[in-house]
């Protein structure tokens, strides 16, 4: 039997399993987003923490690495055993159900952490333990949706895709920013909680046939091998990177000077509004200049406005920032994962997706333990951005990679 027929995972091409994929991922998010932007700056102003450095900025910023440093490791280690077990010992269905579970458990730790400071080390644990039972099933059902259309039509899905989440993930912010300037953290939360159950019964809709089993150490092995790879792994390593740095810092660098937890809600909606409708011209603009020419372009300016935000304090500036950021970051990202998918789909689809998981989780893990040791030993923390400036252009690899498969007329 064929090596790509042999170990590979099966899912009917359905088109009201995709709208269930939607719905559930949608409905999720908006559970997530509602409290989850708010984090780091929650565990920024917990009161009565050890004093590890003489600037209390500083040391509050701290704590809220350390609690992404046990998320990050707990993320990475899981991904690894979770890679067997999927598809090996539980459906997707399962996988999913467990992710439900343990986002839970992260939701209701923090819910209680007010009295209880150390429960945050089981929200970060959960946090962890949580995101490769989701994210793999998840893309690798999304995979197969893309196998089944031509090349050119990818980013036209992964745009829809982004569109339909940002609608309603825009809610979210704007949402959990007033609840919790007017009932708490604690209400908050438990309504972000009840909304993520209600996305279950979408997940049961979804059908899938046997998996064969996957072994992370193979997997790993045969993608050190594989020069195709490379560039692609390295390109997810900064794009973990980046997207860690901008959720822990960016909303404590608004936070710091003087944007309102509302104004901060009200604010993130209002990007994620102007992000989706500079998605809607994604397909247009690629079709003229072309897929590469557009991505490494909205690289460059990502890595641009994190350098920006590395010296600027004025928070109107840094709010012209977020909105301009948020214009460009379709071209960022949606290229990126479309390509990501046609990388997958040429490759065996499900071995890319776990080794994409774990490089992601393990470069993330890598950045934050950096960021700890430089502001353990330089008491600053601003310096951050200039890492996710240069995490930023290793992305633009995933366009210019020489051994990837994708044909030249997909670019256009």
């Amino acid at each position: 039997m064929p090596y790509h027929l042999k170990y590979t995972s099966h899912f009917p091409n359905n088109r009201n399993e995709s709208s269930a994929l939607y719905w559930a991922h949608s409905i999720r998010q908006l559970g997530i987003s509602i409290s989850g932007i708010y984090l780091p700056i929650y565990i920024y102003q917990i009161a009565n923490k050890p004093t590890f450095l003489p600037n209390p900025v500083v040391n509050s910023i701290l704590f809220v690495v350390i609690f992404f440093i046990i998320k990050m490791l707990a993320s990475t280690v899981t991904t690894i055993f979770a890679s067997n077990i999927i598809f090996s010992k539980i459906k997707f269905k399962v996988s999913f159900l467990i992710s439900l579970i343990t986002l839970s458990i992260y939701l209701v730790s923090w819910f209680y952490s007010k009295d209880y400071s150390w429960l945050l080390i089981i929200t970060a644990l959960s946090a962890g333990i949580q995101n490769p039972f989701y994210w793999i099933p998840y893309h690798i059902f999304f995979t197969r949706k893309i196998a089944t259309i031509p090349n050119h039509s990818v980013n036209r899905a992964v745009s829809l895709r982004t569109v339909i989440i940002q609608i309603i993930g825009a809610i979210g912010p704007l949402i959990g920013g007033l609840l919790i300037t007017s009932v708490g953290y604690q209400l908050t939360i438990g309504i972000s909680t009840l909304i993520l159950f209600l996305s279950f019964p979408f997940f049961l809709l979804i059908k899938e046939h046997k998996h064969y089993p996957h072994h992370f150490k193979t997997i790993l092995k045969d993608a050190m091998k594989d020069k195709r790879y490379h560039a692609d792994l390295v390109a997810f390593g900064g794009l973990a990177i980046d997207n860690l740095l901008y959720a822990i810092f960016w909303p404590i660098l608004l936070f710091v000077y003087s944007v309102s937890i509302k104004n901060l809600g009200f604010l993130t909606s209002t990007a994620m509004v102007v992000s989706m409708i500079s998605a809607v011209s994604i397909e247009r603009l690629t079709r003229k200049y072309g897929r590469t020419k557009v991505h490494i372009t909205a690289v460059l300016f990502n890595t641009l406005f994190y350098i920006l935000r590395s010296f600027i304090i004025v928070p109107m500036f840094l709010i012209g920032i977020e909105i301009t950021d948020r214009i460009n970051a379709p071209f960022y990202t949606i290229i990126m994962q479309a390509k990501t998918y046609e990388e997958a789909k040429g490759l065996h689809s499900s071995n890319f997706i776990i080794i994409r998981q774990f490089v992601m989780q393990l470069a993330g893990l890598i950045s934050i333990l950096f960021v700890f040791s430089m502001i353990m030993l330089t008491s600053s923390w601003k310096f951050v951005f200039i890492i996710a400036a240069l995490a930023s252009l290793t992305t633009a690899l995933i366009s210019i990679n020489r051994f990837s498969h994708i044909k030249k007329d997909s670019e256009k």
